[in-house]
């Protein structure tokens, strides 16, 4: 293994820039709100006997409402980017930590980050009044896994699945270059062998986009794209972001003109 990795390490270049140095995680507070057309109010979503911190982003000229549910490094106080990014498209938004992030109470886990999932649901629909005809559903990365079981049980009007996870298997395997697959073996542990997007997509049937950039080395993009094609909804699209990396595309100019019009074309405000 030592034999193989220096002879790796002797006939690869990797090239390392500036900004490759640099994980930048902008903060985001209320007042950064202020001189916006949104006002922010301060929400708590009771998720079984835990009360889960949540920002209510709302504007009365917004097109639609979005349900944001982030990967597994996100809480919503360093969300800059992309909660600037979601507003810039004309939506609402509820963003949340889940349970153990942030401030929160509890331990992370599947079922309980699929019961903050539903419970973020609830709450949009019955204690901020609104209705699965102006509700886009938008998860990244593990988030997508959580998106998607909400909107396979509930109603809503399109769902976003930005840099998507297929499955833990297909995760493990795209972390492992193929040179070295025959010498790593993964031990994955049943809970998470259990958890499958291209099965659980199999009972979404509202208007789907998928999203990814062709240089994300984390979800990569045949990820994505087997998702697309294995969702059974006529109404799908696959959008693959030149250039983009897993963590990058909220900045992306093209990127957000793909989820504008998604958003706009599946939302239907209400007339109240």
């Amino acid at each position: 293994m030592a034999s193989l990795m220096m002879l790796l390490i002797s006939c690869t270049t990797i090239e390392i820039s500036e900004k490759d140095a640099f994980d930048v995680k902008r903060t985001v507070y209320p007042e950064d709100f202020e001189d916006t057309p949104y006002t922010l109010t301060h929400r708590k979503i009771r998720s079984d006997s835990l009360a889960l911190d949540a920002w209510w982003l709302s504007s009365p000229d917004a097109r639609g409402t979005v349900l944001y549910f982030g990967g597994n490094g996100f809480v919503k106080e360093i969300g800059y980017h992309i909660i600037f990014s979601i507003l810039g498209q004309d939506m609402n938004l509820l963003v949340f930590n889940y349970r153990g992030y942030g401030r929160n109470p509890g331990k992370p886990s599947i079922a309980g980050l699929k019961a903050d999932g539903i419970a973020a649901y609830h709450h949009v629909r019955d204690s901020l009044n609104i209705t699965p005809e102006e509700l886009i559903i938008h998860g990244h990365s593990v988030g997508t896994f959580v998106a998607t079981y909400v909107a396979a049980r509930k109603d809503l009007a399109g769902l976003v699945l930005q840099s998507p996870i297929t499955n833990a298997e297909d995760m493990t395997d795209a972390l492992v270059p193929n040179i070295l697959k025959p010498l790593v073996n993964f031990e994955i542990a049943q809970v998470l062998q259990q958890e499958n997007n291209l099965e659980e997509i199999q009972a979404v049937s509202e208007p789907l986009l998928v999203t990814c950039g062709t240089d994300d080395n984390i979800t990569p993009k045949a990820m994505a794209k087997s998702l697309h094609d294995h969702a059974p909804m006529e109404e799908k699209k696959l959008k693959l972001i030149k250039g983009g990396s897993h963590n990058n595309l909220d900045e992306n100019p093209t990127y957000q003109k793909h989820i504008r019009r998604f958003y706009h074309q599946n939302t239907q405000p209400s007339n109240q």
